[in-house]
């Protein structure tokens, strides 16, 4: 099979494994990704500029997207062929996945010099993508998988200079994949290219780290990109020792980033400060790897030798991963979440250790069990395990519990009737109502507040008005009477609160939850005798309401008339 056979051959089964998980809700608008919803829901405003005006949350994750061109563009461009941003985001992924299985397996195939183990890698890769929100969520992050793959693969090819233009590339698409890209060139030169560290010619590798680094600098020290248009960008942000102390970043906080430790297991399954993946069933990957690179290194390393065992590029992706770690934790917040350095480079080493060490197992295996057979027989006998191997890999994690693709659903009726709202309208109601989550995404209005979009904020103006929302949010929703309610929708342009029976049920108000630091409010609402839409929604006999300044004028026409 050539080359180019197996590179299509490789996009089919990225399509195909996409098509199996994203087929089911491809179609279906009022299904969209978690974490797309929280922080893009904003690129609504390519399709139609007159939405969510005058939106703080909306400001708050459209602040600095200028700095991801190449992310913009593929979104500005988005109108041009479909009406739905939610359809273009699953329909992207599918493309998107299908590239980088495909650049996945030419990856593995320079690596190996063998088609089989390459097809075999492009299979598990397939699988792999769908076990964590990284390709699902369509932002910066989903592109880290196919920018690291495709610097390894240049690399592996001999095209240094090109794998630097592509780590240059990934900056202005996902600033994660270049700074990943940018140390696997560092560690590629110093382990393997020592004798040009200092030379600077035009297509050096050398001149374009350099190069390269003197553009982060420019992007984000010299141009005001990272803050244009962010409320309140001019004022101050928090240090790490003060970010340490606050309660939306410990335990039982939006983001408990700190508070987790190695010996107690909870670093394992700590999402933004630990492993990041340890929580999902593909983790378990990392611990098989582990466990045949012992065997390897045990059993195997002098029958099969590895060239560049220690300076190749799977080990330049893993010093590169461990080294980002610890510096985004020392120089934290700059380097944003430490855990961001470690999920996908430790699951593609863990892959590729897999098809290796696999590979050497099963070839030995036909070596003892069929001694007399042809060399070419046993090849093709070893690719075929090898490819029944990965079937099995594939059969178990494309299972639903084993993915992670944390898709969403909004009740259809209640996104017709959101839809319906006037443009500037502006809904209010308890964080924790999944509609409220969701109308941003699906319904195409603005939200006061909810629990995903309280993401707390390394800017100090920007959390305080958080804050502000959330206890407001809570008072509306508890409001003891009439007036109470609707001045507090005056007063902060809430056009619409939304009223739901379950946040008045009793088992709830004896024991409310949400998130800290509004806990301790929470309670105190809680413990109220009278709740103003509580008796509304009882009065009207209804579990569920849109409540508006139209229903404050009605409630007085009818007490009026009686």
């Amino acid at each position: 099979m050539k080359r180019y056979q197996g590179f299509l051959l490789a996009i089919a089964i990225g399509l195909l494994a996409a098509s199996f998980v994203v087929g089911p809700v491809l179609t279906d608008d009022t299904v969209v990704q978690d974490d797309f919803r929280q922080s893009m829901f904003w690129v609504w405003r390519f399709w139609d500029p007159e939405l969510f005006p005058n939106d703080f949350i909306a400001s708050v994750y459209s602040g600095g997207f200028d700095r991801l061109p190449l992310l913009w563009i593929i979104y500005k461009i988005a109108p041009a062929f479909t009406g739905s941003l939610v359809g273009f985001t699953k329909f992207a992924a599918i493309i998107l996945a299908g590239f980088t299985t495909a650049v996945g397996y030419l990856f593995y195939e320079r690596l190996s010099e063998r088609q089989a183990p390459a097809l075999a890698f492009a299979l598990l890769l397939a699988t792999t993508l769908w076990c964590t929100d990284h390709l699902s969520a369509m932002y910066a992050r989903s592109f880290i998988w196919i920018c690291v793959l495709l610097v390894m693969w240049l690399k592996q090819a001999g095209k240094d200079w090109w794998a630097s233009l592509a780590t240059l590339a990934s900056l202005f698409i996902s600033p994660i994949a270049f700074l990943i890209c940018f140390a696997i060139e560092g560690f590629d030169l110093i382990l393997n290219k020592r004798d040009q560290l200092f030379e600077f010619g035009a297509k050096s590798q050398s001149s374009w780290l350099v190069i390269n680094a003197a553009v982060v600098l420019l992007v984000y020290k010299v141009l005001p990109l990272t803050t244009k248009g962010l409320p309140f960008a001019d004022s101050e942000w928090y240090t790490t020792e003060e970010l340490k102390t606050l309660p939306e970043f410990l335990p039982g906080g939006r983001h408990p980033i700190f508070g987790s430790s190695l010996w107690d297991g909870s670093w394992w399954n700590n999402e933004h400060w630990g492993l990041g993946i340890g929580f999902l069933k593909i983790s378990n990957v990392l611990l098989w790897a582990l466990g045949l690179a012992l065997l390897y290194l045990v059993v195997y390393r002098n029958k099969h030798k590895i060239e560049g065992l220690f300076t190749g590029m799977p080990a330049c992706l893993l010093y590169s991963s461990l080294a980002l770690y610890v510096a985004a934790q020392v120089l934290f917040p700059l380097l944003y979440m430490p855990s961001r350095f470690l999920g996908i480079p430790l699951l593609l080493v863990s892959l590729i250790t897999l098809v290796t060490v696999s590979d050497f197992i099963l070839s030995d295996v036909v070596d003892t069990f069929l001694s007399k057979y042809p060399a070419e027989k046993k090849v093709y006998l070893t690719s075929t395990l090898l490819m029944l191997v990965a079937s099995v890999y594939w059969f178990h994690f494309s299972r639903p519990q084993n993915q992670y693709t944390r898709y969403v659903k909004m009740n259809k009726g209640v996104a017709d009737i959101y839809r319906n709202l006037p443009k500037d309208a502006m809904i209010a109601g308890h964080p924790l109502l999944p509609d409220i989550n969701l109308a941003s995404a699906i319904a195409k209005r603005s939200v006061f507040m909810s629990y995903e979009h309280s993401t707390p904020s390394f800017n100090k103006q920007v959390l305080a008005e958080v804050r502000r929302r959330n206890v407001l949010s809570l008072k509306m929703v508890y409001a003891s009477s009439a007036g109470e309610l609707r001045q507090m929708m005056k007063d902060n342009k809430v056009t619409h609160v939304v009223a739901h029976l379950g946040f008045y049920d009793p088992a709830y108000l004896a024991r409310p939850s949400y998130i800290e630091p509004y806990m301790g409010l929470l309670r105190q609402l809680a413990a109220k005798k009278k709740f103003f839409l509580k008796d509304f929604l009882i009065q009207n006999k209804v579990a569920y309401a849109l409540f508006t300044e139209r229903t404050f004028e009605l409630m007085e026409k009818k007490k009026n008339e009686t």
